[in-house]
């Protein structure tokens, strides 16, 4: 079983391998980054992690297809900004990169109203059109 120390932001518990060597300074991890996504899309929960490692798997080039082939990446002309490293198995940006990281969630809008998130349709009341 790994450790777990509080390193990135305050509550946030990062679970690291044993013997894994930690950075030398300070650092966000994808938990961090989803409540720096939900900030600047102005929700009150935090983005889901799953949410930030498929930003940056949809920033590869090319995204393998389950029939064969590829396909462009959703966000390949401005990919998710890259990590640092990798603490085990577990991605990690330098803290000192947080303009850059906000930046593309402010390229990158999500969880505005219409935008089809929160997992249910549109009342007829809210103007659905569907009957």
């Amino acid at each position: 079983m790994g450790h777990a120390v509080t390193y990135g932001s305050p509550d946030i518990e990062f679970d690291f391998p044993p013997g894994a060597e930690m950075p030398d300074r300070p650092f966000f991890t994808v938990a961090d980054l989803a409540v720096i996504g939900a900030r600047v899309h102005g929700v009150a929960e935090p983005l889901k992690k799953t949410t930030i490692s498929q930003y940056l798997f949809e920033s590869g080039e090319e995204i393998p297809l389950k029939a064969g082939g590829t396909r462009p990446g959703k966000y390949a002309d401005d990919p998710f900004p890259k990590p640092d490293d990798r603490l085990g198995k577990a991605p990690w940006w330098d803290k000192a990169r947080e303009p850059e990281i906000v930046a593309w969630f402010e390229r990158h809008p999500r969880r505005q109203v219409g935008d089809g998130i929160g997992g249910r349709k549109p009342s007829k009341a809210q103007g659905s059109t569907r009957g």
